[in-house]
């Protein structure tokens, strides 16, 4: 009777109502479910109150996207945007670090990223467990941003922003060191 009712008008009406009142349903669902994990997230995150702590605004900015972008469950995207404000840290850092003779003075733009983390490290201005942190962000942003197979899971997702913040964090100390007179 269904394949019959096609050609009666009525019937096709309803059932095109049907289908556009199912797929309405699951993208609330999406929409309810990305808030629900959005308001997990961030009583998580008040727990660990980053903004307090990371003086620059451009950071917390870069750190908001980030789990902003997290909560509506684009987990690839979020640790690609992580990995973006992490490299502009470790990029004033090292700035700073050439400015007060710390690090000897390059081309910071011939340096890519891991360049940057690598000299940085050389130059004993961070330690081994903040170089495997921001080495670790490095590799799964690049994987984020460029298309690859792999799958960027919630929880792995989450580890990574969450290493990513506490790394700016203790590189924005860094910064305000090296301010110092």
């Amino acid at each position: 009777q269904r394949f019959r009712s096609i050609y009666d008008e009525r019937e096709v009406q309803k059932l095109s109502n049907e289908n556009f009142r199912l797929k309405l349903n699951r993208i609330f669902l999406d929409v309810n479910t990305s808030i629900i994990d959005f308001m997990k997230l961030t009583e998580e995150e008040r727990k660990f109150d980053f903004r307090e702590q990371v003086k620059n605004g451009k950071y917390s900015d870069g750190i908001e996207e980030s789990i902003d972008i997290f909560s509506i469950g684009h987990y690839k995207t979020s640790i690609f945007v992580i990995g973006r404000t992490l490299e502009d840290v470790v990029t004033d850092v090292l700035i700073l670090a050439m400015k007060k003779g710390k690090v000897s003075k390059k081309k910071i733009s011939s340096l890519d990223y891991e360049g940057k983390i690598g000299l940085r490290k050389g130059k004993n201005v961070i330690d081994d467990k903040l170089f495997h942190d921001l080495s670790s962000i490095r590799i799964d942003r690049n994987k984020s941003g460029h298309p690859v197979k792999r799958v960027f899971k919630k929880g792995d997702s989450k580890l990574t922003i969450s290493k990513g913040i506490v790394a700016i964090i203790e590189l924005d100390k860094k910064i305000e060191y090296l301010n110092k007179p």
